[in-house]
């Protein structure tokens, strides 16, 4: 905090680090002769520092002002220029430098660069001494002792400052402002009557003075401590409220019915981790006379002190510890959603205990005693609910909950319009809507819900009548049952076919039928045309290769028509679920039109696989057939005939018999 009994030099140089924050530093070229250069020009009479830099000895520096005077060290008075050395630099300090040009003149001798600094200074201010004399009533004495380069005149505070535990100051308050002249000892007396009454107070003086626009002070605190005790202290405010909320963990701090005329209050709040430092600490001005803030649960208790400040001195402190472990233990046990039209409050206390229930606007005061409960009636929809109690004067615990009453079932509805039903499948699809916070089940079964209270649930049905029932419940209790009746019966043949044209009640039929006589008729195909090849005599692996060729393509053909026939189908079907119809269908018989949807993706799915084995059977008929074509080639080439007159054999194909001249050709 302080700069003390530092020697010249080291106080100098500090000085001179801080002023040269903005300095502009210069690289110097210099030969083996005398140089000079403009080195700064002054606008107004300054203190200048130069800092020389150089690599191997003490260069020879001179400096020239604006009048002419030449400024060399040794022959400058010091009270003009003082010159400090120190490793690889010197310090020039001009003091009341002149405005105008100022030039260097310089010489390197062995070095290669100077390098030049410079920037204004003050002389720096240091307290040499400060005593505290003797404390009389609400006065103390103290002397100090300044010094300065000059005889100057330089002002002083006096401070009241509270150090914490490492001696730093954490408060201050001023007590004397004046002002004397440097190297003569000073004796003045401050007065204390300001001051809240302390036991460790230690006085700081803090000394400045001002050179061309910079200024150099210093402080420095007394090394004795003073107990003061002042008879005009405000007393303390006379009482305060603390209101804990145990629901919320928050504390409320109240003091208007005891507020006082006054500069500020000043609240602090302290935990049992660290009562030596407030967890909270502010000030407030006179208007605001009530505070709230968060506590942690886990805490045993807080410490709160309350204080106000009346023309510049504190009050006498108000303290209060409230401790949260009372012994007394209330809860509030009804769920937030309920359908009840009372509330129930357990409680536990040690002896008895008053106190007040609140439910909306309506407030009654009750005496517990022991452990018990009692409820209290509540209305519809929302509802809060507190109870109080005061285990001290002017402290009062809260315990909070909402409560919403909800007496109204929820909507429940199934899309199906009748409530018995009858199908032919061993499989059902149950769809309809509720509230979206509502619990489903369907006979005793959780049924989960869409974010908008919509469902679809797959029922297993048994031969004959199958009753479901259905419950929505809502989070405060309320129910809505249905009871759905299935019944799973054989589909009569025929039966509601009446008005269907006869392709469409036997579309599977006749599209099974027309696969049959196209696979049939590829086969037939295919026979013939591999027995033909088998009488020209081909080879075994030419037959195989043959016989491979030709069930891919089958396979090409057959897949290929059924992708086509269900690429049509597969469009008519998200034609029907895409189209207004679709929408009355949903309204009619929601399971038709889940079956819609699902007859869709049955289509697509065997789309798709249709299309990748027609693709399959399209690349096994090229592959194939290219290997097919590479074994007859083999084969013509190494094909021989023997002549069937006379035996004689020839390894390529002949006209005539060398022999006996008879015909042949390469089936001979």
């Amino acid at each position: 905090m302080s700069i003390n009994r530092l020697g010249s030099l080291a106080v100098r140089l500090a000085v001179v680090l801080l002023c040269l924050a903005a300095v502009l530093q210069v690289p110097v070229p210099v030969f083996a002769e005398q140089q000079s250069k403009v080195l700064f020009t002054l606008e107004q009479t300054r203190n200048m520092a130069i800092r020389i830099g150089y690599e191997t000895e003490v260069p020879i520096i001179s400096f020239i002002g604006p009048d002419g005077t030449e400024y060399i060290e040794g022959k400058t008075p010091e009270s003009i220029m003082t010159v400090e050395h120190v490793e690889g630099a010197v310090y020039y300090y001009i003091r009341n430098a002149a405005p105008g040009d100022w030039t260097i003149v310089y010489d390197k001798l062995s070095n290669k660069n100077l390098y030049v600094d410079s920037a204004p200074y003050n002389e720096p201010i240091v307290i040499e001494e400060f005593t505290l004399e003797e404390v009389r009533d609400d006065r103390a004495d103290i002397s100090f002792m300044v010094s300065y380069y000059q005889d100057d005149y330089y002002d002083y505070i006096v401070y009241a400052a509270i150090t914490d535990e490492y001696g730093f100051v954490s408060g201050q308050k001023e007590l004397k402002h004046g002002n004397a002249r440097a190297n003569k000892p000073v004796s003045d007396t401050v007065s204390l009557t300001s001051l809240t009454s302390y036991d460790n107070y230690r006085l700081m003086l803090e000394v400045y003075i001002d050179s061309h626009g910079i200024e150099s002070l210093d402080t420095r605190l007394a090394d004795d401590t003073l107990s003061y005790s002042n008879r005009n202290t405000p007393r303390k405010i006379e009482d305060f409220y603390v209101e804990v909320d145990l629901t919320d963990e928050s504390l409320l701090i109240d003091w208007s019915s005891w507020a006082v005329n006054c500069d500020e209050y000043i609240v602090a709040v302290f935990d049992p981790g660290d009562l030596d430092e407030p967890s909270f600490l502010t000030n407030y001005t006179p208007d605001i006379t009530s505070t709230e803030l968060l506590i942690d649960s886990s805490w045993e208790y807080v410490r709160i002190e309350l204080a106000y400040v009346k023309n510049g001195i504190t009050s006498e402190i108000r303290r209060k510890e409230i401790r949260f472990d009372t012994g007394v233990e209330i809860a509030i046990t009804t769920e937030e959603h309920t359908n009840s039209a009372q509330a129930v409050i357990q409680y536990n206390v040690p002896g008895s205990v008053e106190a007040t229930v609140t439910v909306n606007d309506s407030s009654e005061t009750v005496m517990l005693s022991g452990s018990g409960y009692f409820s209290v009636p509540i209305g519809r929809f929302e509802n809060e609910i507190t109870v109080s109690y005061f285990p001290e004067e002017n402290v009062c615990f809260v315990i909070r909950k909402e409560i919403f009453t909800d007496r109204i079932a929820p909507m429940l509805k199934l899309y199906e319009n009748s409530s018995s039903i009858t199908v032919p499948d061993a499989k059902y699809t149950l769809a309809g809507e509720t509230e979206p916070d509502c619990t489903l089940t369907v006979n005793g079964a959780n049924v989960p819900l869409n974010p908008d209270g919509t469902f679809l649930y797959e029922l297993t049905l048994s031969q004959g009548k199958n009753e479901f029932t259905v419950v929505s419940t809502d989070p405060a209790g309320n129910s809505t049952k249905q009871t759905v009746i299935i019944n799973q019966a054989k589909a009569v043949a025929g039966s509601g076919d009446e008005d269907t044209p006869f392709y469409k009640r036997y579309k599977t039929l006749l599209v099974t039928f027309a696969m049959s006589m196209v696979f049939i008729a590829l086969v037939l195909l295919f026979a013939g045309i591999h027995s033909k090849q088998a009488e020209k005599g081909k080879g075994r692996k030419e037959l195989l290769l043959l016989l491979m060729r030709n069930c891919a393509i089958a396979l090409t053909i057959m897949a290929g028509l059924i992708a086509l026939y269900l690429f049509i189908s597969r469009s008519s079907a998200a034609k029907a679920i895409n189209s207004p119809e679709y929408y009355e269908l949903v309204l009619d018989s929601a399971q038709d039109a889940y079956d819609a949807i699902m007859t869709y993706r049955r289509i697509h799915m065997w789309f798709i696989i249709s299309s990748i084995t027609a693709g399959t059977g399209l690349l096994l008929t090229l592959m194939f057939g290219l290997m097919l074509g590479q074994a007859r080639k083999r084969q013509t080439a190494s094909a021989g005939v023997t002549c069937p007159n006379c035996g004689r054999h020839y390894n390529k194909p002949v006209g005539f018999c060398a022999t006996c001249g008879t015909r042949m050709d390469s089936r001979t």
